[in-house]
Protein backbone atom coordinates (compact mmCIF):
# COMPACT_ATOMS: atom_id res chain seq x y z
CA UNK A 1 0.00 0.00 0.00
CA UNK A 2 1.46 3.39 -0.88
CA UNK A 3 1.36 6.09 1.32
CA UNK A 4 -0.61 9.23 0.25
CA UNK A 5 2.20 11.98 -1.11
CA UNK A 6 1.14 15.64 -0.33
CA UNK A 7 0.16 18.07 -3.12
CA UNK A 8 2.91 20.58 -4.01
CA UNK A 9 1.79 23.88 -4.94
CA UNK A 10 2.55 24.74 -8.16
CA UNK A 11 6.20 26.72 -9.13
CA UNK A 12 5.71 29.95 -10.38
CA UNK A 13 7.27 30.84 -13.92
CA UNK A 14 8.01 27.05 -14.58
CA UNK A 15 5.96 25.46 -17.14
CA UNK A 16 5.03 21.50 -16.10
CA UNK A 17 6.91 21.73 -12.70
CA UNK A 18 3.03 22.61 -11.67
CA UNK A 19 1.47 19.87 -8.64
CA UNK A 20 -0.13 17.40 -10.88
CA UNK A 21 1.15 17.94 -14.24
CA UNK A 22 2.15 14.95 -16.32
CA UNK A 23 5.73 16.14 -15.95
CA UNK A 24 5.53 15.70 -12.14
CA UNK A 25 3.60 12.81 -12.58
CA UNK A 26 6.21 10.92 -14.84
CA UNK A 27 8.93 11.59 -12.74
CA UNK A 28 6.98 10.23 -9.92
CA UNK A 29 5.85 7.41 -11.46
CA UNK A 30 9.75 6.61 -12.89
CA UNK A 31 11.04 6.79 -9.12
CA UNK A 32 8.74 4.23 -7.80
CA UNK A 33 9.24 2.06 -10.57
CA UNK A 34 13.17 2.20 -10.06
CA UNK A 35 12.11 1.61 -6.07
CA UNK A 36 9.96 -1.80 -7.11
CA UNK A 37 12.70 -2.82 -9.63
CA UNK A 38 15.16 -2.43 -6.61
CA UNK A 39 12.33 -4.71 -4.27
CA UNK A 40 11.40 -7.36 -6.68
CA UNK A 41 13.41 -7.13 -9.80
CA UNK A 42 11.57 -9.72 -11.90
CA UNK A 43 8.02 -9.42 -11.12
CA UNK A 44 8.58 -5.51 -11.96
CA UNK A 45 10.13 -5.80 -15.10
CA UNK A 46 7.80 -8.58 -16.68
CA UNK A 47 4.29 -6.34 -15.56
CA UNK A 48 6.26 -3.85 -17.24
CA UNK A 49 7.15 -5.11 -20.50
CA UNK A 50 3.93 -6.70 -20.32
CA UNK A 51 2.28 -3.22 -20.05
CA UNK A 52 4.38 -1.64 -23.17
CA UNK A 53 3.79 -4.38 -25.35
CA UNK A 54 -0.37 -4.06 -24.66
CA UNK A 55 0.39 0.11 -24.81
CA UNK A 56 2.14 -0.31 -28.46
CA UNK A 57 -0.02 -2.82 -29.70
CA UNK A 58 -3.17 -0.28 -28.65
CA UNK A 59 -1.34 2.58 -30.36
CA UNK A 60 -0.49 0.95 -33.48
CA UNK A 61 -4.06 -0.39 -34.03
CA UNK A 62 -5.38 3.52 -33.61
CA UNK A 63 -3.12 4.74 -36.33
Amino acid sequence: MTTPVPVEPAVPGVPGEAAGTPARGLARGVEQFGKAVRQRPGATLAVAIATFLVVRRLTRRAR
